[in-house]
């Protein structure tokens, strides 16, 4: 238990502070490391909100997971190729999801703090 406090809840905080640093390399072309500062600073004072977000999304992709396997699983007789389609669907379909919330606090973040409209943002809207 200390293991887990000691190692997951100070990657925690790093990773809800620079949840933004893709959207921001893609939308707004900065280089690596300036993205990442400008994730900090669109983050500042939504972190927990984010660090939320990202929990529910990490516990759904973990149930829906779940769920697919034991219905698999209660399939029987299915062998290995026919199990891969459903795996590959649900895994799509599920990543494409997550990607999808990932971005959204970015383009929440940066209509709240510099009331950037939508027209502005046109890779993620």
């Amino acid at each position: 238990m200390a293991g887990l406090i000691l190692f997951i809840v100070p990657g925690v905080i790093p990773h809800g502070m620079w949840s933004g640093a893709t959207p921001a390399l893609v939308q707004e072309r900065r280089g690596v490391l300036r993205a990442f500062s400008r994730s900090r600073e669109l983050t500042r004072g939504a972190r927990w909100t984010i660090f939320g977000i990202l929990l529910v999304s990490f516990i759904l992709y973990w149930l829906i997971s779940a769920l697919s396997g034991i219905l698999m699983l209660m399939s029987g007789g299915m062998n290995a190729a026919a199990l891969a389609v459903p795996t590959l669907v649900v895994g799509t379909i599920t990543n494409v999801l997550l990607g999808t919330i990932q971005a959204s606090p970015y383009v929440e973040l940066k209509q709240w703090k510099e009331g950037d409209s939508l027209e502005d943002l046109q890779v993620f809207a």
